[in-house]
């Protein structure tokens, strides 16, 4: 099955490096972030996974959000079972805020 190809914008390429670098960034965007530039850069499905020492079906399952939703497609997913402890709402303007000043950050030159 041939997989999308994943084209970057300045931003978000910019967005994604930083996050990828960032000493203060949870682990799990940060390797989603990777995921991405990887895949960016023409690199197989394979080839990420064994460079990033995760399963195959991740870097699938980040490319296709990735590809459906964008950069905000690399938040959690709603996960079923006790309501987290901050409401949806709180969580996108959360997410929201996080890419903008990453991108305020970039923008500025001090990097992620």
């Amino acid at each position: 099955m041939a997989t999308s190809r994943i084209e970057l914008d300045v931003e978000d390429r910019k967005l994604l490096e930083g996050w990828s670098r960032a000493q203060r960034v949870e682990h799990r965007l940060k390797i989603r972030s990777q995921i991405i530039l990887k895949a960016a850069e023409g690199c197989s499905g394979r080839e990420i996974g064994k460079s990033l020492s995760i399963p195959e079906v991740t870097v699938s399952k980040w490319r296709r959000r990735f590809l459906r939703y964008g950069v905000a497609g690399l938040e959690d997913a709603p996960r079923s079972g006790k309501p987290a402890n901050m409401m949806k709402s709180q969580s996108n303007g959360y997410w929201n805020s996080l890419i903008e000043t990453h991108r305020r950050a970039m923008d500025a030159g001090m990097g992620g």
